[in-house]
């Protein structure tokens, strides 16, 4: 039954890409903005992610043998999908046609963790043998650093620990306390940014074309709510499933239009350039040496 439901599942994925190769068909053109707060200093594609992870995993783990306590590397374990999602839920045209959300899809892939590799050497330790490795690992509370980041929230740390050590070889020494500061900061930017006329008239906008082509969202969220529904509605029946799947395509494929139409990426770009810029007064000097950091880390990947 398991292998059974498996190549139901890749068959409907497939479904999902074959689906659309009428409308993929079409002369290309230009894809619009892919709008994300603080770019250059946060975001991570997911190679990078995942080629970076790996090094911090490996570095963690010389410190760890150094401590002599053994230490298996963590697979990385982030989703392709989420990681190429725009954080404002705006759609790329060519994946929403081909993958609509990719929550039908996703469905099928399953979301439980691989297991953890380090496991049963825990479980061959005494108790206090636990305590001391967990602690070599991500430190001891009472040794805590305490920081007030930039944009004002609190941060501790123990700086001995392989985790910190380990993101000090990846990243560079300021980077734990920068990173934290300007993730912060890439959150301010993103809610003011939404909550901004520009990008509120576009969704206004946005949600009267959506209206016109017969759906009554009024939030950029709603479809996918919708289609989260149907997955629900549909408990797991084949065809059921099945349905839904067209059903997102369709409704991904008309989102997107009406994103292109109103020019929707174009809008949370504009008003996310003036939101940076005074989320990032009297911080330019900080942000850009992240920015320093994050390219040099990246670039120490490929030696």
């Amino acid at each position: 039954m398991r292998h059974s439901t498996k190549r139901w599942g890749l068959a409907t994925v497939a479904f999902l890409v074959a689906g659309c190769s009428t409308a993929s068909s079409h002369q290309a053109s230009a894809p619009p903005p892919d709008p994300r707060p603080l770019r250059d200093g946060v975001h991570f594609t997911y190679e990078e992610a995942v080629a970076l992870h790996r090094a911090e995993e490996s570095a963690v783990r010389r410190c760890m043998a150094r401590l002599r306590f053994t230490y298996r590397e963590v697979p990385a374990l982030v989703n392709r999908r989420a990681s190429q999602a725009n954080p404002y839920g705006l759609l790329d045209p060519e994946r929403a046609r081909t993958d609509g959300y990719g929550m039908t899809a996703e469905h099928f892939r399953g979301r439980s963790s691989p297991p953890d590799p380090n496991t049963a050497t825990l479980q061959a330790m005494t108790k206090d043998g636990r305590s001391n490795w967990d602690e070599a690992l991500l430190g001891n509370r009472r040794h805590h650093t305490e920081v007030t980041l930039l944009d004002g929230r609190n941060f501790s740390y123990d700086k001995n620990s392989c985790v910190q050590k380990a993101q000090r070889e990846v990243y560079g020494a300021e980077w734990s306390v920068l990173f934290q500061s300007f993730q912060g900061f890439a959150n301010r930017v993103m809610q003011e940014t939404m909550d901004s006329a520009l990008a509120e008239e576009a969704r206004r906008q946005w949600a009267h074309c959506m209206r016109e082509a017969g759906h009554r969202y009024k939030d950029a969220q709603d479809p996918r709510r919708a289609v989260q529904a149907l997955l629900d509605r549909a408990d797991g029946d084949p065809a059921r499933l099945r349905i839904t799947g067209r059903k997102e395509l369709l409704i991904a494929r008309k989102d997107s239009d009406c994103e292109r139409k109103v020019r929707l990426h174009e809008a949370v770009l504009n008003a996310q350039a003036t939101v940076e810029k005074r989320v990032l007064a009297g911080h330019e000097v900080a942000y850009r040496r992240l920015v320093e950091l994050r390219r040099q880390a990246l670039a120490r990947l490929s030696r």
